[in-house]
């Protein structure tokens, strides 16, 4: 699997709140009608042909060039007609600030792009927005969010400003703007920053991931320099542009490692990554509402053999919604084990938080069915166990993370189908589904790669489950029991049940994949739970045979021989 460039930043920031930073140039305001360097020249061109009382049309640049013998460079020119700052931000004013025309037909104001940014930094995805333009959309648009930003527009402001790591919201104008005596235009101040201000890029380079759209890396040398002598690629750069780049863009993107984004405009840009953020936060927790519908629905259904359909339907619908979630997981936006390992903490959270709605309608299928929907239940554990991302990270546990629904799903199934003293589900759960294998060669049993040992034994010494004995174990009997708790209410039943659906696992485990040397071990040997529903399972199969619970819905084949061959592996 691998994600689009969008949807890989649309994650990075989403699991990373604030470390990603906005590198915002002229082509954020393009749609606007806010000028660039280059129109302003034009302009002004157009100004000083009127001092001379001639008329420049239809070539300004011609004229100029027949004129002064030169080529009309945005500092010559701007000098020629506004020496002084004071004079050059007096004659920008007039670019950039709406008039009632302006206002009237969307100009000169807030865009979609500025307005989904002020979306990102409203709900802390965003803290620093660094920009060259003199326009002050981006603040416009945080204004009009409520947000009035820490805003650093020269050395002054910089020596007061709030360190960032305490600020909330910061907007940095390494240029100035056009309000700003001391704004930076000509190619000369564009060549150089104060010391105060390079220092503080060089750490904000080091800190921060950027996210680059709308700049071209050409005319400003500074910036430039700073990002390209910055030695951290802590986290990652991810460079939005339309259109093929240019030189001075390719030497950043290639120094930085940059992931580039194309995209059709800024606004089209913004609007869709906020959009992509948001639909993350929406599977992150799922309104108690939405669970006890889901439950509500699921039981009606169950209950109701004429409603099958509508079951299957439901439950399809929150197996896809789950799977699609857990096909967005990607951390190749974070650089350095350190960023990853705690990336991969963060997903597991979110990852268990998206399938409580999922493992709560399958709680409800192990307490009140009783056998009818057995071809649904396997199907959806194939579906859920479907991993194909390569884990590249070396020691993180990327993939563990993405075998953590089918696992939990199973769980609230199998022990809450043996909480209801019926059991009905589980070859469905343990023998029937099976997966593909890595090369697609063959199938092989879910069990056999999917249970607590398999898919968290390596996460629990990088993410950190526990120290104990069985520490994915504990972290499933913590885990689960308030997906539970609505239908085993004794916490003494709740932890026999859990016990003994996990000695079963191992049983199943040995039974499909005798060779495995090292089978699953649950916490029930750790010493915090008891052993006694398990040895009433056993003595249940030896009394009823056949005719046992545990072997009647088809598993071990129906053979007590396989059962307890099985038991022999397990306890050896």
């Amino acid at each position: 699997m691998k994600l689009d460039p969008l949807s890989s930043l649309a994650f990075a920031i989403h699991q990373s709140p604030g470390v990603y930073g906005l590198l915002l140039g002229s082509g954020v305001s393009k749609s606007a009608g806010i000028p660039t360097g280059w129109d302003i020249v034009l302009d002004l061109v157009r100004h000083l042909a009127a001092l001379h009382d001639e008329d420049p049309e239809p070539d300004p640049v011609a004229w100029y060039r027949t004129k002064f013998q030169e080529e009309p460079a945005y500092d010559v020119v701007i000098r020629e007609v506004a020496g002084k700052p004071s004079a050059r931000r007096d004659l920008l004013r007039g670019y950039f600030e709406p008039t009632e025309e302006d206002r009237a037909e969307n100009r000169k104001v807030p865009q979609a792009a500025h307005r989904a940014i002020a979306r990102l930094v409203s709900k802390g995805y965003v803290r620093l927005v660094l920009t060259t333009n003199f326009d002050t959309l981006v603040e416009s648009a945080l204004h009009d969010k409520g947000i009035e930003p820490n805003e650093i527009r020269n050395d002054h402001d910089l020596r007061g400003a709030q360190p960032l790591i305490h600020a909330e919201r910061t907007v940095v104008k390494l240029h100035g703007d056009y309000r700003d005596d001391r704004i930076k235009n000509t190619e000369e101040e564009l060549a150089r920053y104060s010391p105060s201000m390079r220092k503080f890029l060089d750490r904000v380079l080091d800190d921060f991931g950027l996210v680059v759209c709308g700049w071209s890396a050409e005319w400003d040398v500074a910036l430039r320099e700073a990002i390209l002598r910055a030695p951290s690629r802590r986290y990652q750069t991810f460079w939005a542009a339309y259109g093929a780049q240019t030189n001075d863009a390719q030497d950043v993107i290639r120094q930085r490692d940059a992931v580039e984004i194309p995209i059709e405009d800024a606004d089209t840009f913004f609007s869709q990554l906020a959009d992509k953020v948001e639909a993350l936060e929406s599977l992150d927790q799922p309104h108690p509402l939405s669970i006890e519908m889901a439950v509500a629905q699921a039981k009606k259904h169950l209950l109701d053999p004429v409603q099958r359909v509508h079951f299957e339907e439901l439950l399809d619908a929150e197996v896809d919604r789950v799977a699609a979630f857990r096909d967005s997981i990607d951390v190749t936006g974070q650089a350095g084990i350190q960023a990853r390992v705690q990336a991969v903490r963060e997903v597991f959270e979110r990852v268990r938080a998206a399938s409580e709605t999922l493992c709560a309608i399958g709680a409800t299928v192990g307490w009140y069915g009783t056998g009818e929907h057995t071809a649904i239940l396997t199907r959806s554990i194939e579906r859920l166990a479907e991993v194909r991302s390569p884990d590249g990270f070396g020691v993180i546990p990327l993939r563990e993370a993405q075998l953590q629904p089918s696992l939990m799903f199973i769980y609230s199934v199998g022990v809450a189908d043996i909480a209801s003293r019926r059991p009905a589900y589980l070859h469905s759960l343990l023998f029937a589904p099976s997966v593909y294998s890595a090369n697609g060669n063959q199938r092989l049993p879910v069990i056999s790669l999917v249970n607590h040992l398999v898919a968290f034994q390596r996460a629990s010494r990088v993410v950190g489950f526990g120290t104990r004995g069985a520490p994915g174990s504990s972290y499933l009997f913590a885990h689960m029991r308030p997906v539970l708790q609505r239908y085993i209410r004794s916490d003494d039943e709740y932890e026999r049940a859990f016990d003994l659906f996990e000695f079963l696992v191992g049983l199943v485990y040995m039974d499909v994949d005798p060779g495995k040397a090292c089978p699953p071990v649950g916490a029930f040997l750790t010493g915090y739970s008891t052993t006694e529903a398990i040895h009433d399972m056993v003595r249940s199969v030896a009394n009823e045979g056949l005719k046992s619970p545990f072997l009647q819905d088809g598993s071990f084949g129906r053979s007590l021989d396989r059962f307890r061959t099985a038991l022999q592996l397990y306890q050896t």
